[in-house]
Parts: C-alpha cells; sequence; structure tokens
C-alpha cells in the first residue's frame, strides 16, 4: 500500500520535472477546449482550490486560466504550488471559464460563476485519454 502510494507521487515529480523546461509559462496560456460536455456553470464564492491526480496526491505546476466567456481572452492565470494549491485572488463576479492544463493530464475546461457557491473548486487531473479527461468540480 505504501510503496503503491510513493510510486505514484514519485511518477507525478518526475513528470512535473520533466516537464519544467519546455512548459508554457502560464501568462501566456491560451484557451483550450477538448470538447468537454457543458455542465451549468460551478457556482464559486472565490477561484481557489487543488489539483490532485485521481488517487488525491497533489500535483503541482499544473497552469490555470481564468477567461471570459464571450471571446475566450485570458484574465488572469497562475500555477499550482508545490502541494497543488491555487489562488486567482481578485476575480470580478460574473461567468467564465475555467481552464487547467499540465502537459501530461488532459485539459480540463468548465464554465464558472464567480459569486456565491462553494468556497473553491478541485481540479481532478486525468491522464490524457480518447475518451475521459481531466475535470472541474466545486469543493
Amino acid at each position: 500500500m505504501i510503496s503503491g502510494v510513493l510510486t505514484r507521487v514519485a511518477l507525478v515529480a518526475l513528470i512535473f520535472a520533466l516537464s519544467l523546461p519546455g512548459a508554457e509559462p502560464c501568462g501566456n496560456m491560451g484557451y483550450e477546449d477538448r470538447n468537454q460536455i457543458d455542465y451549468g456553470p460551478l457556482p464559486v464564492s472565490q477561484l481557489r482550490g487543488k489539483a490532485v491526480d485521481l488517487s488525491g496526491v497533489p500535483v503541482p505546476g499544473v497552469c490555470v486560466g481564468l477567461f471570459k466567456e464571450s471571446d475566450h481572452s485570458l484574465i488572469a492565470s497562475t500555477a499550482t504550488s508545490p502541494n497543488g494549491e491555487f489562488t486567482l485572488k481578485n476575480s470580478p463576479r460574473g461567468e467564465y471559464r475555467l481552464v487547467a492544463r499540465y502537459p501530461a493530464f488532459g485539459t480540463a475546461n468548465a464554465r464558472v460563476r464567480i459569486g456565491r457557491g462553494a468556497k473553491g473548486a478541485t481540479l481532478r487531473m486525468r491522464p490524457r485519454g480518447i475518451d475521459k479527461t481531466s475535470y472541474i468540480e466545486s469543493k
């Protein structure tokens, strides 16, 4: 059990280390949509949260961007911390797109409504695949 967890942590750390040299800075992040199914916007009171893999292991270095819904222009972006946490401070109320991208995982894209709601979001990062992708849920 412990060796399996250590193996997953080591794999995430290795993927992170290998992705850094060629990684695009989050400030230059472009909009990306991988044909995810759109559900109603996730209601959140603030844009903060954590990126984790399917085992719950934090994923550092995920680019998280907030985009206007109308023209998909970037409003704010950041990278998750070494413990997978992120915060996009001073995001105005309204409806937007939250996009999370990391080289080894599929891109997550979800509509969010900033105002009232959950205190943040969890980015569930999944390996790239044909029929499944990463996703975002309210905390």
